[in-house]
Order: structure tokens, then sequence, then C-alpha cells
């Protein structure tokens, strides 16, 4: 498990060197669907935790998750209204 954990941390440290959303938008959507497995799989097999599944872990991926779709959204709306990078929005003068 930890190994898979690792995996997540290199890989976000890989694209954050990456300055255009095409190129965070595809391991922005896997690291996404990997934490929504994991979510899952906290609810499927609840019986693997000491206390309840709602607990500091499965929140702070909740967490994670929706501020990643926020990101996503953000972007891809910036993205549809002509933003390139360092200038989030679309020069209107």
């Amino acid at each position: 498990m930890s190994g898979w954990f690792a995996l997540l941390a290199v890989g976000g440290l890989v694209i954050a060197q990456e300055s255009r959303w095409s190129g965070w938008k595809v391991g922005l959507q896997s690291i996404g669907l990997w934490h929504v497995l994991v979510l899952l799989a906290a609810f499927i097999r609840q019986d693997d935790f000491h206390q309840s599944a709602a607990n500091w872990y499965t929140v702070s991926v909740a967490i994670v998750i929706i501020a990643m779709l926020g990101l996503y959204l953000f972007m891809e709306i910036g993205r549809e209204r002509g933003a390139t990078a360092g200038k989030p929005f679309a020069d209107t003068s």
C-alpha cells in the first residue's frame, strides 16, 4: 500500500515540473480516479478499519477529490475562455 502512495507522490512531483495545463490534465485525471477508487474501497471494506470508515483518512481523501475537481473545472473553464499559462482569464481589452 505504501508503494502506491509513493507512486502518487512521485507522479505529483513529476507533473509539477510541467507548466502547461495539457500536460497536467491526464495526470490529474488518473490521480483523481485513483483517489476515488481508494475511497470506494474504504467504504466497501469498512470492517478493515478499527473505527468507522468515516475517519481522518477518508475525510482527507474526500477533501482532496473535491479540491482536484475544483482545480479541473477552473482550468477547463479558463481553457475554454482562451486563457494562457500565467494568465488565468482571457484578455478583454
